[in-house]
């Protein structure tokens, strides 16, 4: 992954990673590394996950430095072998590619439901849709559910 200034990585960011790293791993497990810097929290890993999982047939997936089970490259790699391992760098343009992918639709004017959770909506994140809501009222034609 390019080099990422943590202050710029938004809740939009791991949903989309996990999507293109799964478009690009097929059914391979992949290794990903760059993030560990990030130190992503559990619902992080969570989004990117559930994206992994749309695009991918894998698995699992490593993030060296992150995951448990991956503290380091070697230990990802059940050889412990990098020499036949394939190397694919994600760029910019690659996750902004993603990002439309999943933002395919943005031409829609009105929205009618807001889903979230689908079923793991965590308590820090309960929190944070009502720090974003105080204040605010729904429109009467939007539904929001939360699971």
């Amino acid at each position: 992954l390019p080099m990422l200034d943590p202050s710029t990585v938004d809740d939009a960011f791991y949903p989309a990673l996990g999507y293109l790293v799964g478009l690009k791993a097929g059914a391979r497990v992949p290794a990903v590394l760059g993030l560990e810097h990030l130190t992503p929290s559990r619902d992080d890993l969570k989004a990117f996950s559930a994206a992994f999982g749309t695009s991918s047939s894998a698995a699992m997936f490593h993030i060296v430095g992150v995951t448990p089970e991956a503290p380091d490259l070697s230990a990802a790699l059940s050889n412990g072998r990098s020499a036949d391992v394939e190397t694919i760098r994600l760029s910019w343009e690659d996750l902004k590619f993603a990002w439309k992918e999943l933002d395919s639709d943005s031409n829609v004017a009105e929205v009618d439901l807001v889903s979230l959770g689908n079923p793991h909506f965590s308590l820090e994140e309960h929190g944070r849709l009502a720090q974003l809501c105080r204040g605010r009222t729904r429109h009467p034609d939007v539904r929001v559910v939360v699971t």
